[in-house]
């Protein structure tokens, strides 16, 4: 095993292990397992970096980093884009309970002058 492996594997394991704690011990949450799935799955090829190669050539890549790489970067333009929707849904909400308190509080107005 080489260094990265020995100094990478414990802690990724203990992360695993953490999750499947919570998975186990508190309310399900899908989120919950989706990362328990891609941590095991960094272990694994942490520990066994020569899995990906059949994997990658299988799909028309020359070496599985290369492959690993670009799974990252779909994940990430993934991530970003979920992440970007949901912050564009709160500020929406927002500038509607802004407009709403704005309202009300015209109408409480009106009602206190009169």
């Amino acid at each position: 095993m080489k260094l990265f492996q020995l100094l990478i594997a414990p802690w990724l394991v203990l992360l695993v292990l953490r999750e499947l704690y919570l998975l186990r011990w508190r309310t399900w949450q899908p989120i919950r397992l989706i990362r328990t799935v891609v941590w095991t799955v960094a272990t694994v090829l942490v520990i066994f970096p020569d899995l990906t190669v059949p994997l990658a050539r299988m799909l028309g890549i020359e070496r599985g980093v290369d492959l690993v790489v670009y799974l990252f970067m779909l994940g990430s333009m993934a991530v970003s884009l979920y992440l970007y929707s949901r912050q564009d849904r709160l500020e929406r909400k927002l500038v509607r309970l802004a407009r709403e308190r704005a309202l009300t509080e015209i109408r409480h107005g009106d009602d206190k002058q009169k």
